[in-house]
């Protein structure tokens, strides 16, 4: 229980994410998005999120491989993620762990732009430490 509870506790402290390129998508008007999409309840509930779904995988946990999987999707303007993909890869499972975080996720608010709902192409990073 205790190796549990330090190992989620490691966990907490490391997985962050950030956004990187956030760009409005199919929009004549708009180029850059003006309010950028987010997650239900703010940034504090992504991180929530993404430390009570993280599974470590087995291999990289007793290899102690670290790092971070870049990951690039489509937040429409209903807020449905799509084309979640990777853009930077840490290993296979790793990159696996972080696609089905992001898939797993409740719509997003959308983004915005001159006062409408945008598609926005939008990158997550995901880390993985021990």
């Amino acid at each position: 229980f205790l190796i549990t509870l330090i190992l989620i506790s490691s966990i907490f402290i490391s997985c962050q994410h950030e956004p990187f390129e956030n760009n409005v998508v199919n929009q004549d008007d708009c180029k850059f998005v003006e309010i950028l999409p987010t997650f239900p309840n703010g940034e504090k509930a992504l991180l929530k999120h993404i430390i009570s779904t993280l599974v470590y995988p087995e291999y990289e946990r007793i290899n102690r491989i670290e790092g971070r999987v870049i990951v690039s999707l489509l937040i429409t303007k209903l807020g449905k993620l799509e084309n979640v993909s990777i853009a930077r890869s840490l290993t296979k499972d790793c990159d696996a762990e972080a696609i089905r975080i992001v898939k797993n996720m409740p719509d997003w608010i959308p983004g915005r732009c001159k006062d409408n709902a945008v598609d926005v192409s939008y990158t997550l990073g995901i880390t993985f430490k021990l």
